[in-house]
């Protein structure tokens, strides 16, 4: 086999480094920053299976309850260190369902909508029921209007409208409010505009859960991560 003489001009070389590349080398490639985004447990499920490969590097977590994130950072004097997001979020389901948005449908559309979810009802026929109410959505409005002169320049007119319909005042859907939490039954309201007596979904279930669990589920998360590795700096912003 013939040998092969390799000549290299070094003179001038910044750095400490040559890099020689010779026949099919493999492409080179900048390094590249890895971000993970996962659930809200995500960064303690990270450091509880790599803790051990990482204990001599300087980490840290910040904590966002508002925006319901938990952020670590693997190597935080790497440019390139691993950065792991845990995320609470709504589940998809409920935000389908458009509850507390004040989305608007109209009782064909909700009733279409109830019908291809019925599966998330506690049973068929609790579905089958409000889909026939919503098909034959009935309302009865009375308008009363009242005016008022004192004949001294003062007036005054009141309008007051009742609607009564024959739509369930509330139903119960089997749904998890945020993504991978346990599903809950929830109570939801019918909420009917008088304007055009379209439908909105209203639960203040769902809000009151919102308000008081994001603090909580965020909170044992930390408990976890501290009692796993005390030495990692947490910030709450």
């Amino acid at each position: 086999m013939e040998e092969e003489k390799l000549v290299f001009n070094v003179s001038g070389l910044e750095g400490n480094e040559l890099i020689v590349r010779h026949g099919e080398a493999l492409e080179q490639h900048d390094p590249v920053k890895t971000v993970i985004e996962g659930q809200i447990d995500a960064v303690y499920r990270w450091i509880k299976l790599r803790l051990s490969q990482f204990i001599k590097l300087k980490q840290h977590i910040v904590v966002d309850i508002d925006r319901m994130t938990i952020r670590f950072l693997e190597d935080e004097n790497n440019p390139f260190g691993t950065v792991v997001w845990g995320k609470l979020e709504l589940s998809k389901i409920f935000q389908k369902f458009q509850i507390n948005t004040g989305h608007e449908w109209t009782t064909f559309e909700l009733a279409d909508f109830v019908r291809m979810n019925r599966s998330y009802f506690a049973t068929p026929n609790a579905a089958a029921e409000l889909v026939t109410t919503l098909r034959n959505f009935k309302a009865k409005i009375e308008k009363e209007k009242e005016l008022s002169d004192d004949k001294r320049g003062n007036t005054s007119m009141v309008l007051r409208q009742i609607v009564e319909s024959n739509l369930p005042k509330s139903f119960s859907i089997n749904i998890p409010i945020f993504k991978g939490r346990e599903v809950i039954s929830l109570e939801c309201e019918v909420d009917i505009n008088p304007a055009n007596l379209n439908c909105q979904l209203v639960s203040p279930q769902a809000e009151e859960i919102k308000q008081t669990s994001v603090e909580n589920i965020i909170n044992e998360q930390v408990d976890k991560i501290k009692e796993l590795a005390p030495d990692i700096v947490i910030i709450n912003v």
